[in-house]
């Protein structure tokens, strides 16, 4: 398990802008991706399993662009994802608040070999460039 969350001020003349949020967490992908396409943007979303001693934490996880990413991890999959961390709020039907933690990545790094069932992480297409220049470590812009 690995988990890095930092948040400091990047300057020593501390402004209200000058904190940064970055965190790296590494895991089990507890769902297979979902991918969602928009008119020149696509999001994958999928829920990063978290283990620490005896309990494990579920984050939601979103990464934009990168839609090889159903290629390569399935649920079972180990990664490490990289980004910053967002607080979502909404009302419920009842007036009820609501709040979530998401993780927003702008990196995604596969620690398997093979994926949870075994298969090779070559992406599920025989097209010869299908695949990103540097799968195991992948930059979202």
């Amino acid at each position: 398990m690995y988990i890095l969350i930092v948040l400091f001020n990047n300057h020593s003349n501390h402004q209200p802008g000058d904190i940064m949020n970055i965190a790296h967490l590494s895991g089990n992908l507890a769902t297979d991706i979902e991918l969602l396409r928009f008119d020149d943007k696509s999001l994958c979303k999928f829920t990063l399993a978290v283990n620490y001693a005896d309990r494990a934490t579920f984050l939601p996880v979103e990464v934009w662009n990168r839609e090889h990413l159903p290629d390569y991890l399935e649920k079972g999959s180990r990664a490490l994802v990289s980004g910053y961390l967002k607080q979502e709020h909404w009302d419920t039907d009842k007036g009820e608040r609501r709040s979530r933690i998401a993780l927003v990545a702008h990196q995604v790094e596969f620690l398997d070999k093979r994926n949870g069932s075994g298969k090779s992480r070559e992406p599920k297409s025989s097209q010869p460039n299908n695949r990103p220049p540097n799968a195991r470590r992948h930059q979202a812009s």
